[in-house]
């Protein structure tokens, strides 16, 4: 899992505008952040994904790609916001995770 520190609390996007980026199983919010460091969220609608065991394994596939390619430490002063689709829970756990890393390569640049 991806350490507190770089996660973004979603409560605090919700009035905030920024560019969205769509991707086939995911649409990424990037905005701008206070801190010196990139921070990363995850939402996944119930009507998405109907069980909270499936929500919380995506969520984990996103979480823990973002931690394997140091994605923090791409980024910096930035949120990044994925909202999930539900074509996601009918990808590979590795196809996810190489869109992920795919996704945040291209936006730090």
């Amino acid at each position: 899992m991806l350490a507190k520190k770089y996660r973004l609390p979603i409560q605090s996007t919700r009035d905030m505008r920024g560019r969205t980026i769509p991707f086939p199983e995911f649409s990424v919010k990037v905005f701008p952040s206070p801190f010196p460091y990139a921070r990363f969220g995850v939402v996944l609608k119930k009507g998405t994904v109907k069980k909270a065991s499936d929500r919380t394994r995506l969520r984990r596939i996103f979480f823990n790609a973002l931690r394997e390619m140091h994605a923090p430490k791409l980024l910096s002063r930035s949120d990044l916001l994925f909202i999930v689709n539900a074509a996601a829970s009918r990808t590979d756990a590795h196809d996810l995770t190489r869109s992920v890393a795919a996704a945040v390569r291209g936006i730090a640049r």
